[in-house]
């Protein structure tokens, strides 16, 4: 359940901005991303906790499950909240979830010196990324589910898309913008989520 928290405080360590033609940490504006403070925290702390828990704690699991797969009912007690609902060939799942939480979130940090417009478009990547794993390998035992998950990740993608759309068109020249196209996009965004709830 920490997984993904300790993942977004290793990346917010590592994810600086340029201000003035010098680079600060994000977390930290008077911590310089130059100096010797902010290599102690990046290699002291953000890379280790990313190697050890980013990524520890997933591979340690996914290795105990490997060797277990074939006899993973057996062990329901200790891993079952690893693969409880999911396809036999698809126990690795939950795995794949955390790490993929951890990419989107590690995306997302690193990349807001870039704007928000290349934080959707890299979040808009992983998501395409996400949807060909999970169209791949349907892991749900129930097959609601897997349409649920899918209507899930592609109300995701409508959502940063149209969002991305409605960034772009505020920050467009006087000329260019366009209030009746920024009112669709709200009111898709907003209908979108509330059919994907109901």
């Amino acid at each position: 359940l920490g997984h993904p928290t300790m993942c977004k405080g290793a990346f917010q360590l590592l994810s600086c901005r340029t201000i003035g033609g010098r680079s600060f940490l994000e977390a930290d504006l008077d911590l310089s991303c130059a100096s010797g403070e902010y290599a102690s925290w990046a290699l002291g702390l953000a890379v280790p906790s990313l190697l050890l828990l980013g990524l520890g704690i997933p591979s340690y699991y996914a290795v105990r499950m490997w060797r277990l797969r074939g006899e993973l009912s057996l062990h329901r007690n200790v891993y079952g909240f690893l693969f409880s609902g999911y396809r036999a060939a698809c126990w690795w799942y939950e795995l794949w979830n955390s790490v993929r939480k951890a990419l989107f979130t590690g995306m997302t940090i690193l990349l807001v010196p870039a704007g928000p417009s290349m934080q959707a478009w890299g979040a808009l990547l992983l998501l395409g990324i996400f949807v060909g794993v999970f169209l791949r390998s349907q892991p749900y035992e129930t097959p609601w589910l897997n349409h649920l998950e899918l209507r899930a990740l592609v109300v995701d993608i409508m959502t940063l898309f149209l969002g991305l759309a409605l960034f772009l068109n505020s920050t467009n020249t006087v000329d260019a913008r366009s209030d009746i196209l920024a009112v669709l996009l709200s009111v898709s965004v907003v209908g979108i989520n509330v059919w994907f709830m109901v």
